[in-house]
């Protein structure tokens, strides 16, 4: 992605599948995620690299998706959502 808003879900569910990401600043905006870490990180320019370098790189990748499926289990689940959206809601009843 290049452009756009809001929260891009369809990162959640591939991190959440286990798949390594390589995203764009635009594609993982919202989320607190780690470059070469939690994803990959690339301007579009060099995107096709990026993904050829992850391909290449099984430990790599491995890292990447088992790191981006904690931080979706603990930070992004409904469960931890919806816990998150009714503490807040109790400050105001």
């Amino acid at each position: 992605m290049v452009t756009g808003s809001g929260t891009n879900l369809k990162i959640a569910e591939y991190m959440a599948n286990g798949l390594p990401v390589v995203s764009t600043p635009i594609g993982v905006r919202g989320y607190t995620v780690l470059d070469e870490s939690d994803v990959l990180i690339s301007n579009s320019q060099e995107f096709v690299k990026k993904v050829e370098y992850l391909m290449k790189n099984y430990e790599l990748a491995k890292h990447i998706s088992e790191n981006a499926f904690t931080l979706i289990k603990e930070n992004y689940s409904w469960e931890k959502l919806t816990k998150k959206v009714n503490d807040e809601l109790k400050k105001y009843i």
